[in-house]
């Protein structure tokens, strides 16, 4: 039998690239099928121009120490900068700055983990309502789970989340954009090593033997590639969609206890940071509204807004997640943005008329409607706080599996839990060759 290649990776995304990266370096020969003309998966960086700094649609923040995207990013000469942790909510018709905002959600948090069944699991919905949480804590931590985990309260593990931070921990930018890190690691492979618009469509298997069919993005199939081993770094969303003959059961059950979440992500430009303007921006106390990071209003149908800090630019985004965003998604795209510029107005007390006026553009890709990724990102369901783990384990040294969606949180969902995930793929596989 002739081999393509020693191992065979299936999604160039930052996962696939790194267990590719690490398989190279041993001496391996890797070939990586990448559905899309483009790599980076769910790292898609635009620089356009007229855009003082690149347009990130999906991943943008380095959340927590992230070791592995600090390393690479230091490898690079990348500059990695902190995102200013300045929370705002508007009180009356005036914002003010929530200094105790991290600290609702940690307090909450410590209160769920007390009324958790010693071995059973709820969802976070019913462990706010069994711990009794009082507001402000209770909606600041509902709000968080939809927009941060990208899921409805009602159905998300509460036990999953008995280790997380609730988004308390450090943040920062790629200055360059994420982009510039996916590229940094293909470039530390050979020419030809990734095939972009190469759809893996099934992946066959005995022994120490694997054959994955695959078709063109234009539909025509190609000659089954061989190797001796694979590693799947798919999407969970696409995941069920990959053929596995013989089938693979345990994965099944893994990956019904896990969930694709959604989120709406729109950049937008504009003429003039109005939101700086002390007369047309009110803020209690004397507050400086320069100082704007995040802005936050859970009775809004777009609740979450960030700025450009610490650079000074005018560019908003604008966020929603989980079924806050499945709402958005079901309006056309025009619509969307008037909800989001309403919502921007209402957030920040001004008329409606101030941002469209400085509106210059905006940017979003539709995740959900993405026929390879098939939504934003994971989280587990009531019942799935180690199904992520399960759907990360090996199959007879053959079938290896990578991605956020193996990663149980506070990884899932981030960068750095997607290159931890490839290059554990990547060692399983070099200590099984040993």
């Amino acid at each position: 039998m002739t081999f393509a290649a020693d191992v065979l990776v299936i999604g160039a995304g930052m996962s696939g690239l790194a267990a590719a990266v690490k398989l190279h370096d041993a001496g391996l020969a890797v070939l990586v099928l990448e559905a899309r003309d483009r790599i980076g998966g769910r790292v898609h960086t635009l620089d356009e121009k007229g855009s003082a700094l690149p347009i990130e649609l999906g991943a943008e923040f380095v959340h927590g120490d992230a070791p592995r995207v600090t390393a690479l990013a230091r490898e690079a000469g990348i500059p990695l900068v902190d995102v200013p942790r300045s929370h705002w909510l508007k009180r009356g018709n005036a914002l003010e700055e929530a200094r105790g905002f991290d600290g609702t959600l940690t307090s909450a948090l410590e209160r769920i983990r007390r009324v958790l069944p010693p071995r059973g699991d709820l969802s976070f919905a019913q462990a706010i309502r069994a711990a009794r949480v009082r507001e402000p804590a209770r909606s600041r931590a509902l709000a968080y789970v939809e927009g941060f985990q990208a899921a409805d309260p009602e159905r998300i593990s509460a036990r999953s989340l008995v280790g997380e931070d609730l988004g308390t921990e450090r943040a920062r930018r790629v200055m360059p954009g994420y982009g510039a890190l996916a590229e940094r690691l293909r470039e530390r492979l050979p020419d030809g090593a990734v095939l972009a618009n190469t759809i893996a469509t099934a992946v066959r298997w005995k022994g120490s033997k694997v054959e994955v069919a695959w078709r063109t993005s234009q539909g025509a199939e190609g000659k089954p590639l061989r190797a001796r081993r694979v590693v799947v770094t798919v999407p969970l969303g696409v995941l069920p969609l990959l053929a596995f003959e013989p089938a693979l059961p345990g994965k099944e059950r893994a990956i019904a206890k896990l969930a694709m979440g959604n989120v709406v992500k729109i950049a937008f430009r504009f003429r003039d940071a109005f939101w700086e303007d002390p007369s047309l921006v009110r803020a209690r106390r004397g507050e400086d509204v320069s100082r704007l990071g995040f802005l936050h209003d859970a009775e809004l149908p777009v609740p979450t807004w960030w700025t450009a800090r610490p650079l000074h630019v005018p560019a908003l985004t604008a966020w929603a997640g989980g079924p806050c965003a499945d709402r958005l998604l079901a309006l056309d795209e025009e619509t969307r943005t008037d909800r989001a510029l309403e919502s921007l107005a209402t957030a920040l007390g001004i008329a409606a008329e101030v941002p469209r006026k400085s509106l210059v553009g905006q940017r979003w890709h539709d995740w959900a409607a993405d026929p390879f990724s098939r939504g934003a990102y994971s989280h587990p369901l009531v019942g799935g706080a180690s199904a992520a783990r399960a759907l990360g384990k090996p199959v007879e040294g053959t079938i290896h599996f990578a991605g956020e969606a193996t990663c149980p949180p506070p990884a899932n969902g981030t960068v750095e839990g997607a290159i931890e995930s490839g290059e554990r793929a990547a060692k399983e596989i070099l200590a099984a060759r040993s």
